[in-house]
């Protein structure tokens, strides 16, 4: 689902929200991976939702809010088998 589809800017809580109920998942099952910290880490993270942060530049990043930093996608299917979900 695309901000344009939940009528409303993917900055919006909004749109996680008609995701997760379109999807019938729980704020507790999901995971966010994106690389934009303020949108794919921040704002999901205010929800309830686990995060990793997508650094595919592997230049050095902190962002305390997110629950992993990972440098692919890869990388990304491992934390979550073993950490998060």
């Amino acid at each position: 689902m695309t901000g344009y589809e939940s009528k409303c800017g993917e900055s919006n809580p909004k749109m996680y929200r008609e995701i997760l109920e379109t999807l019938y998942v729980e704020l507790e099952e999901t995971v966010m991976i994106g690389d934009n910290i303020p949108i794919d880490i921040i704002l999901p993270k205010k929800l309830g939702i686990k995060t990793i942060l997508l650094n595919r530049s592997k230049k050095k990043i902190e962002c305390k809010q997110a629950d992993a930093i990972v440098d692919n996608l890869s990388q990304a299917v491992k934390v979550m088998a073993i950490q998060l979900l």
